[in-house]
């Protein structure tokens, strides 16, 4: 009975020795940038973390089960005391890997292994501490504009500044024509969104920049984009993502147009004691500079405006971003001004583009204000009924709809909301709030294809801008 009870203890020792080996290690891949700069779609693409540990084939794929872009995969049975070697991929934009280094883990010995979040392509986890961020960018580009670096000022601005209200000044203290500046109270993981201005006086007055493009950009704001790690974090950046050196500068003469005759006719401008103004990339999007943003009206049509707007040193063929103001004087019409143009526009903020061609004569065909059209107008007593359908079938999918509750039919409703100031200013209704739910549509046969009828009656105009919600 004695041996047979040593041989029953060896076995269990034994047990417990081998149970030991292993590590399971969770990995944490955050993906917020890649949505936000929509490099990754959440609804169709997946993150897969490949590596050594299985000869760098397909890996395992990782899940967001919280929506809340961080991505995690636990791989169990990792022996102790062992090096992994590993990438996170990505198969948005037809496949995505980080950039070298491999990333490595070293596995220990305790038998679960927390490893990360990280930002995608980035080698340093953040915990949610206090941490560095030094902002610094090149002005190389607008010094050889309207940036004088002898008296006007350069700043960052971001939601960690509440924007312009509390930008603040960098330095250039080196004369190299970089300048910088360093927070030290910013919380690793939490998304900056930011730009830089220079101005003569204060930032809200200033020149914002407008970077068309970049892998730093968040596409639906078209603001700088950066989530800080633990410990110190260094931004450096060209004015605009244009890098002086390899980008050819030219000057030239844009000549713009706008028609407003149906914001006249609407009752939404009076060319009498109005006026109308560009605002956009070439001058601040703001009217700090008349001469190149308040519009000349024309004495033979006055509701024709125009402006010849002096372009200097700016990128050859470049694509300029730009607005028309309606500066009304009793402030009547929604969204403060801003036009919201129908069609085609190159942001979600509904900016129209221009591309430079370095000419002292070049000249944007006419437009109308808003992209509407005179011959749209609905005049006074005429009555016009539009039918909205939509199918919502793909709300009901969970993969489609990121962090938003799926769509439950006949429990749910759905709403036609505008988002077009002048249907607001027509309707009296407040353009700050964005959930105006102006039309409810219904599916009295249950076949998911909802629909709804708006009346529009005159004075009004046939064009919308629009979205379907439900709630």
């Amino acid at each position: 009975m004695k041996k047979v009870f040593l041989l029953f203890s060896l076995m269990l020792i034994t047990g417990v020795f081998i149970q030991a080996q292993t590590v399971d290690v969770t990995f944490q891949v955050d993906m917020s940038i890649e949505i936000a700069t929509e490099t990754f779609n959440p609804a169709t693409n997946q993150v897969e973390i490949r590596g050594d540990f299985d000869g760098w084939g397909a890996g395992l794929v990782l899940s967001d089960a919280d929506n809340d872009s961080v991505y995690t995969v636990t791989m169990v049975g990792q022996p102790q005391n062992t090096t992994i070697f590993y990438k996170f991929f990505h198969t948005g934009n037809k496949g995505t890997w980080e950039s070298d280094p491999n990333r490595e883990v070293f596995t220990g010995t305790s038998p679960t292994l927390d490893v990360g979040p990280y930002f995608f392509d980035d080698r340093t986890p953040y915990t949610g501490i206090q941490s560095t961020v030094t902002f610094n960018v090149d002005m190389r580009l607008p010094a050889a504009g309207d940036f004088d670096p002898t008296s006007h000022h350069v700043y960052v601005a971001g939601n960690f500044t509440d924007w312009g209200t509390g930008a603040v000044e960098m330095e250039d203290l080196d004369g190299d024509s970089t300048y910088t500046v360093a927070f030290d109270t910013l919380i690793s993981g939490d998304l900056l969104f930011y730009k830089f201005v220079h101005s003569p006086s204060d930032a809200p007055s200033g020149s914002w920049e407008s970077p068309a493009e970049g892998d730093d950009i968040d596409v639906s704001s078209g603001n700088r984009i950066f989530g800080p790690n633990d410990g110190d974090n260094v931004i450096t950046r060209f004015w605009d993502n244009i890098d002086p050196d390899v980008t050819q500068l030219a000057d030239g003469n844009i000549f713009f147009e706008v028609d407003m005759s149906v914001a006249t006719e609407l009752g939404v401008f009076n060319p009498n004691v109005d006026s109308v103004q560009i605002r956009g990339v070439f001058n601040g999007w703001n009217d700090s500079q008349p001469e190149r943003s308040l519009m000349n009206q024309n004495a033979a049509d006055p509701n024709n405006w125009f402006l010849d707007i002096p372009m200097v040193q700016l990128p050859l063929n470049s694509t300029l971003a730009y607005k028309f103001f309606n500066d009304d004087a009793d402030s009547s019409y929604a969204n403060d001004g801003w036009e919201v143009a129908l069609g085609n526009t190159i942001t979600g903020d509904r900016n129209r583009p221009v591309i430079f061609e370095g000419s002292d004569i070049q000249q944007v065909p006419l437009a109308y204000f808003g992209n509407i059209h005179p011959d749209w107008v609905i005049p006074t007593g005429t009555t016009v009924e539009c039918e909205f359908i939509v199918d919502m079938t793909f709300a009901t999918i969970a993969d489609t709809q990121g962090t938003n509750p799926v769509f439950i039919p006949g429990t749910d409703s759905v709403f036609w909301i505008p988002r077009q100031p002048f249907y607001y200013t027509l309707n009296g209704l407040d353009w700050s709030t964005t959930d105006q739910r102006v039309l409810q549509l219904l599916d009295p046969d249950q076949d998911m294809i909802y629909k709804g009828t708006l009346t529009i009656n005159g004075p009004a105009f046939n064009g919308f801008l629009y979205n379907y919600a439900y709630t």
